[in-house]
């Protein structure tokens, strides 16, 4: 009887072990369920990889701020126009003598410089000053490395005597070679050089500051 007992409980157990074997197979041959084992992202559709390669939308913004933002250059800048005041010189109405004024001027190169000058040159003064420029006709006024150059008509009412043709020429020169940009300075009648602007007083070609 005791035999028998013994044999029961030994049977058991070998069946206990078995079930759990079966149990373990059973369990890792199981599939996972969708989702829960592939946890890595190496293949996950649906995920777009970071762009990493020349970033060309980045590029394209930067170059498009370098433009916007581009300084203007010293060409781009307008020019700020000076004052300064300058001598002008006149007569009285009799031709006896210069006098000599003072007047303000405006200008941002040399080339308005000089044109700034010749045109108060050519008004009359105050307190009766009589310009001997007014009358004669400056057909062009250029300047270029230091050099003016006037090309004049002498209409019969600007042909003054010895005395004022001497005057009108001191007026220009005196007029122009105040200006430490002008070196010299060349008075031509009608495109071209003529021994004298009214027949007294003979020109100089050019005319040169004295240093």
């Amino acid at each position: 009887m005791r035999g028998v007992k013994t044999l029961l409980i030994v049977s058991a157990a070998v069946l206990v072990l078995a079930g759990c074997g079966a149990r373990e197979e059973q369990l890792s041959d199981t599939p996972a369920a969708p989702g829960v084992e592939n946890t890595t992202t190496d293949n996950q559709p649906g995920v777009d990889e970071p762009a990493t390669e020349g970033q060309p939308e980045d590029a394209e913004s930067g170059e498009q701020q370098g433009q916007d933002g581009e300084q203007p250059t010293d060409n781009d800048t307008e020019a700020v126009p000076q004052e300064r005041t300058i001598k002008v010189y006149r007569t009285d109405d009799q031709l006896m003598e210069l006098h000599e004024s003072e007047e303000t001027i405006s200008y941002t190169n040399d080339q308005e410089l000089l044109e700034a000058a010749l045109a108060k040159l050519q008004e009359d003064g105050d307190d009766g000053q009589m310009s001997l420029w007014k009358p004669i006709q400056i057909n062009m006024a250029t300047v270029e490395d230091g050099n003016v150059v006037l090309d004049l008509t002498i209409p019969d009412e600007a042909r003054y005597g010895s005395g004022g043709e001497m005057y009108t020429i001191d007026a220009i020169t005196k007029t122009v070679f105040q200006f430490e940009a002008f070196e010299t300075l060349d008075l031509l009648v009608d495109g071209g050089q003529a021994e004298s602007l009214m027949g007294h007083v003979i020109l100089e070609h050019p005319f040169v500051k004295s240093p």
